[in-house]
């Protein structure tokens, strides 16, 4: 009996032992990793919170960017300045609107106006300059006779060859209410995807003869309403002359005159902030007063005019040395002439024959 139980004591005795042993393993085990211990080293997300920290003024700067300035602000400028104009037979000639703008623009610019080659119309080879001092501005006028507002859209990278500042569509002669706002989304779309940071100006064109293109400048008006574009109204300033038709061309309803066209570029000029100043009035010359001396030798006196050198010297007399007479007394002159001398004759005996 006492052999069992020392038996069940040794075998209790192991089993303890060997349970310490497995709890003491384990303990080893688990307090041994380091990966489960230190696991700051590998989350460390402080590094990249600063860094997304430096990266935050770049994208202030971004949305902090100076947002386009008006035409007006920058005609008032001393930039430089870049003006396209793509436009029909309207605004295509030499002496038609764009070039009354551009010589009113050089009141304090130095204007280059180029035109297009009627022979090549792709390419810019007249160069026309105005003005002497200022800031330089160029103005590419992209106007074509008998073209529609969708003669640009596939036409923008010649018709206007640098970025320009500020592009008017100048459309409506040739086209009808139901193509104009089509075509003018076509061209201001091309515009706008080749230049986005150009400012898009739409003309009310002036009446043509008796107005009969007033649908087609409504529909403009409309369409640039509805695409929020700002529109330069030169129907109006027409219009409030009182006699539009006075400003149309004689031979050609569709065109203006001369002394449209002035009005048309003096109303552009005006509705982009430009003031027109009166020309330098001309000299004028004051003449010194005559002296006495010099009227009274150029308008002799009567009282003078018998000593005057310019008055004819007196007939010679006929009568001899011996037997002259005295004329008679000489009667009062005329105001505006000497008086005549009138000669007096004796009679000679002649020579005494023997």
């Amino acid at each position: 009996m006492h052999r069992f139980r020392g038996t069940d004591i040794w075998l209790g005795l192991l089993a303890v032992v060997v349970n310490v042993g497995l709890v003491v393993g384990v303990v080893l085990l688990t307090t041994g990793r380091p990966t489960i211990a230190d696991p700051s080293p590998v989350i460390k997300t402080p590094s990249k919170t600063t860094t997304t920290t430096t990266q935050r003024p770049t994208t202030s700067t971004t949305t902090t960017a100076p947002t386009p300035r008006t035409p007006e602000a920058l005609l008032a400028s001393d930039a430089k300045v870049t003006i396209a104009v793509l436009g029909d037979q309207t605004s295509d000639g030499e002496s038609e609107w764009v070039t009354a703008f551009s010589k009113l623009l050089a009141q304090d610019r130095k204007v280059t106006l180029n035109r297009l080659n009627p022979a090549d119309p792709t390419t810019y080879t007249i160069k026309t300059s105005f003005g002497t001092a200022g800031p330089p501005t160029v103005v590419f006028n992209g106007s074509r006779a008998d073209a529609t507002a969708d003669y640009a859209t596939k036409r923008v990278p010649f018709l206007v060859p640098t970025t320009p500042d500020i592009v008017i569509l100048n459309y409506g002669r040739n086209n009808s209410t139901g193509n104009v706002k089509k075509h003018l989304q076509n061209v201001a779309s091309a515009v706008q995807t080749a230049y986005p940071s150009a400012s898009i100006l739409v003309t009310l064109q002036p009446p043509t003869r008796d107005d009969q293109d007033k649908k087609v400048r409504t529909a403009v008006a409309a369409w640039a309403a509805s695409k929020k574009l700002r529109t330069l109204d030169v129907a109006k300033a027409f219009i409030g002359t009182g006699d539009p038709n006075a400003y149309v061309s004689a031979a050609d309803p569709e065109v203006l005159n001369a002394r449209g066209d002035a009005l048309w570029g003096e109303t552009v000029f005006r509705l982009l902030g430009g003031t027109i100043r009166l020309p330098d009035p001309a000299p004028t010359t004051t003449l010194p007063a005559p002296s006495t001396t010099s009227s009274s030798t150029l308008f002799p006196s009567p009282s003078s005019s018998s000593s005057s050198s310019s008055a004819p010297p007196p007939p010679a007399s006929t009568t001899s040395s011996s037997s002259s007479s005295t004329p008679p007394p000489a009667t009062d002159p005329a105001p505006t002439e000497p008086p005549p001398i009138i000669p007096t004759f004796t009679a000679n005996p002649g020579p005494t024959r023997g």
